[in-house]
């Protein structure tokens, strides 16, 4: 969050993005379609993470990208202009990131822009995250299936509250699993979130942690016992994978775990 508010509150036209591979990927969908000529760059990692899934879809309509380096990699050199928008198909198997940037910017495409998802949608509820938060700013779009269609429109400004992070939350539920007895409680996390992470709730009920949703965040404990063997198919909650192994290591559950293969291409090979 903090390289994208930097970069837009930069007058220079180079932005390095560090190992910020959200911000690389929103800030090149959102430069395409800005007038100017500019450079977007990050650390070693981020040089060696693809991101041709979403360049390949923004020349498909109209966008002038170029790789300073490595074919399909950052560093970029981006010469923006408004897109003509129009219908794409893009993988969802390796980042659901591209096609919420592609999303954040189709109302602004002349012709508004249709998104076919070929493959298996890995991360998902980010993808359902991105179109209702664009909703609330006064985008209205159409998914049906694995096709999501958005007509040229304004984005509104509105009062928002941005929800605590459930991703983050869950090295705190480790912890108390981890814990002969604990209780924590845990500010601006909200029982209906949006968020796909927070499935954790569900998912850390089987290591022995229960959850009571408060009217300002959570308050969880130890509550129980681990579960003998532990299986979950994370493909919606890859970012939760990593936190699961270490608690069930450290609780010696054995675990079987699925829906990871994203895991790469993050900031680290994890």
């Amino acid at each position: 969050t903090q390289v994208i508010i930097d970069a837009f509150n930069s007058n220079s036209n180079v932005f390095d993005v560090k190992g910020a591979g959200t911000a690389m990927r929103f800030l090149t969908a959102f430069l395409a379609g800005m007038d100017g000529e500019w450079i977007v760059q990050g650390s070693k990692r981020m040089h060696e993470r693809p991101i041709y899934p979403l360049v390949d879809t923004l020349k498909a309509i109209g966008a002038d990208i170029e790789y300073l380096k490595n074919e399909g990699y950052p560093p970029l050199k981006i010469r923006g202009k408004r897109l003509q928008g129009g219908e794409v198909y893009v993988s969802g198997s390796v980042s659901s990131q591209f096609i919420s940037a592609l999303m954040m910017v189709a109302p602004t495409m002349e012709n508004g822009l249709i998104i076919n998802i070929r493959d298996e949608i890995i991360s998902k509820p980010y993808i359902s995250l991105t179109a209702k938060l664009m909703e609330e700013y006064g985008i209205h779009l159409k998914w049906e299936g694995n096709r999501i269609k958005i007509k040229p429109q304004s984005y509104k400004p509105v009062s928002f509250k941005v929800e605590s992070d459930w991703s983050a939350a869950s090295y705190w539920y480790e912890m108390v699993a981890l814990c002969p007895d604990a209780e924590i409680t845990l500010l601006g996390l909200k029982e209906n979130s949006y968020q796909g992470d927070a499935n954790l709730v569900n998912l850390f009920k089987d290591l022995g942690v229960s959850t009571e949703f408060v009217s300002n965040g959570v308050v969880i404990r130890k509550a129980g016992k681990p579960i003998k063997k532990f299986f979950h198919n994370f493909i919606y909650e890859p970012d939760l994978a990593q936190t699961f192994a270490a608690t069930c290591c450290f609780l010696h559950v054995p675990f079987i775990f699925s829906g990871v293969q994203s895991l790469r291409i993050k900031e680290t090979d994890r």
